[in-house]
């Protein structure tokens, strides 16, 4: 159905046909993830996830290799912002990490129960803790909750694919992102996956 959506959206579809979105095991790697990529680089990003993996993951030896595992939030509850601060996280986004594993581990706030909230109600929810907006809320509901119609506004370069293939380049902002994606409803999440394969082929 998303394929008949519009001709650009149809050439991807073809494009990148049987694409699967890898989740996250939990709520919390979702969010913190998606705190680490605020506002800096994949790549940028990628080494930071690196260094909080190796840290503070569990790990286990394998044929010689080491693998790692997302880091519990206990482990990064332990610790302390200034500890995270040494891991190449801004003062800020260590505050935010630290207290994202408080809350997950604060059974009332409910984090690892989202499944059984509206996407609004889970928006709602997310938003109120420190450091989470709605972008941030936009792809916990892709990555961890698994909601079909997600779309993480205010994404620059969400922003700059529509621009190139709905908009013949011209620059448009959240609102006009939003209303060209109504058409994709109610498979946004879907529609956003395939928009940043585009981007990663380095077509976009």
């Amino acid at each position: 159905e998303l394929g008949r959506a519009d001709e650009a959206m149809s050439g991807l579809v073809d494009e990148f046909y049987g694409l699967h979105l890898p989740h996250t095991a939990t709520v919390f790697e979702a969010l913190v993830l998606a705190v680490l990529g605020q506002q800096i680089s994949t790549s940028v990003a990628r080494i930071i996830r690196t260094l909080l993996i190796e840290t503070f993951g569990p790990s286990a030896d394998f044929d010689g290799e080491t693998y790692y595992a997302f880091p519990r939030p206990e482990s990064i509850w332990a610790s302390s912002p200034a500890e995270l601060h040494t891991m190449k996280l801004t003062q800020r986004k260590s505050e935010y990490v630290h207290g994202l594993a408080g809350s997950t581990l604060d059974t009332s706030v409910g984090l690892e129960r989202l499944g059984e909230l509206t996407d609004p109600e889970i928006v709602e929810k997310l938003t109120a803790l420190r450091g989470v907006g709605l972008w941030t809320a936009q792809w916990a509901l892709i990555r961890a909750v698994g909601r079909p119609d997600a779309l993480p506004l205010g994404d620059l370069a969400l922003r700059r694919v529509v621009s190139r293939l709905f908009m013949d380049g011209a620059e448009c902002n959240d609102a006009q992102v939003e209303e060209i994606s109504m058409r994709w409803s109610p498979y946004r999440t879907f529609a956003t996956v395939y928009l940043f394969s585009e981007l990663r082929t380095g077509a976009g």
